[in-house]
């Protein structure tokens, strides 16, 4: 028998324990059914901020929880960067591409790099940079295009600690 009670005395009225030993337990039910209900319609509530507020977070996140593809990846630093690379370092329109590649290779195998150990960190960044130099040189970047590159991502890393997102173009003229 299925009955579904929409008010807590209906529970005593068709458990029909009004009328006996059992008053003292209807009763204390009463109460426990009415807090219920509060507490039930409380945590609703709160439930649905959650949920608002969760899909607010979530929606803002590109697919694949806020991790881009590698092709996605430098599509979007040539657009973004790629002039600001230019103008700092006078590298030709294909250098550039080519440093903006390798940058986000090195960038792909510097993550999960938080799981090692201080030492194991150091050197895998020592051996990433290493290839990254040897892979600049290949393009060909003189050393002091190299030096210039470094420089320039160093800022880029600088300004995007601060909180600015980055150098923007035109700044400092």
């Amino acid at each position: 028998m299925n009955h579904r009670f929409e008010h807590a005395d209906e529970l005593c009225v068709f458990a029909d324990i009004t009328n006996g030993p059992y008053f003292e337990h209807c009763t204390l039910l009463l109460l426990i059914f009415k807090l219920n209900i509060r507490s039930m319609q409380k945590l609703c509530a709160l439930l649905s901020v959650v949920l608002c507020c969760t899909t607010t977070v979530l929606l803002a996140q590109p697919p694949g929880g806020g991790q881009m593809d590698p092709a996605a990846m430098v599509q979007r630093m040539k657009e973004r960067m790629k002039p600001m690379l230019i103008e700092k370092t006078k590298l030709s329109d294909a250098q550039a591409d080519k440093v903006i590649e390798t940058q986000v290779w090195a960038m792909g195998e510097m993550r999960g790099m938080r799981d090692l150990t201080e030492d194991q960190r150091a050197a895998k960044m020592k051996s990433i940079n290493e290839e990254k130099e040897k892979k600049w040189k290949d393009i060909p970047l003189t050393d002091d295009q190299i030096k210039s590159v470094n420089t320039f991502f160093e800022e880029m890393r600088k300004n995007r600690m601060q909180g600015s997102g980055g150098p923007r173009q035109g700044a400092g003229k």
